[in-house]
């Protein structure tokens, strides 16, 4: 028998846009419902970086870069919960967190996430989207 392959999740820009979308609604009734308004947006180095750039863009909230910058405000970003060992720190101090994806067997469930995701996920430009 040979070699088990792995499911893949391919994300497309136009799916990421769409997760976006609906990632900013949660956040917007989540600071309506608890009476607060995240001040600050942190993007976990690398992969985080994508997602809070563009949510501090459309939300117009500051995007921090040093983690001695976070306060209790700020919604700390990844892009991914794959163990969830890179977002328990920020989640035992009690600060919102939130994950294009999410995977259930991770250590921590962020505040709000995008999709739940047993495969591995990879990224995508198409074709027409390329710039040579």
């Amino acid at each position: 028998m040979g070699p088990q392959l792995k499911k893949t999740y391919w994300i497309d820009w136009s799916f990421f846009e769409n997760r976006v979308q609906f990632l900013i609604k949660q956040i917007q009734e989540y600071e309506k419902k608890h009476n607060l308004k995240f001040t600050a947006i942190y993007g976990v180095p690398r992969g985080g970086l994508y997602l809070a750039v563009r949510l501090s863009y459309l939300l117009n909230k500051k995007l921090v870069t040093c983690t001695d910058k976070i306060c209790q405000n700020t919604l700390v970003i990844d892009d991914c919960t794959n163990t969830g060992k890179t977002l328990f720190p920020y989640s035992e101090q009690g600060l919102k967190t939130l994950t294009l994806v999410h995977r259930p067997k991770s250590l921590v469930e962020p505040t709000f996430y995008g999709f739940v995701a047993e495969e591995e996920v990879n990224y995508f430009w198409e074709a027409e989207n390329d710039v040579n």
